[in-house]
């Protein structure tokens, strides 16, 4: 399936940035252009990854599983859950 890609994006760079950007696509056999997306949206993917995991201590763990445990109505995490986090608003 080809993909029409029309759009451009346009960055600033140091020759000395371009250059490496150039070798590493040259290493890996590709267009300068391809390399630059396949690794920014590998970073971009990183990113949001970790953006969107939510780290909990063992003890932050068994508290919010106990609180799964101690109702069978789970409804207000549920909502909990739903709502937008305040760093996307």
């Amino acid at each position: 399936m080809a993909v029409n890609k029309d759009l451009r994006l346009s960055i600033r760079t140091t020759e000395y940035e371009k250059n490496r950007l150039i070798q590493a696509a040259n290493a890996k056999g590709i267009p300068v252009s391809q390399f630059v997306i396949q690794s920014s949206l590998e970073a971009a993917s990183e990113v949001l990854a970790e953006e969107n995991q939510i780290n909990l201590s063992p003890q932050e763990f068994d508290w919010l599983l106990s609180l799964t445990e101690k109702s069978s109505d789970v409804s207000a995490l549920k909502n909990l859950v739903k709502q937008p986090t305040p760093w996307t608003k």
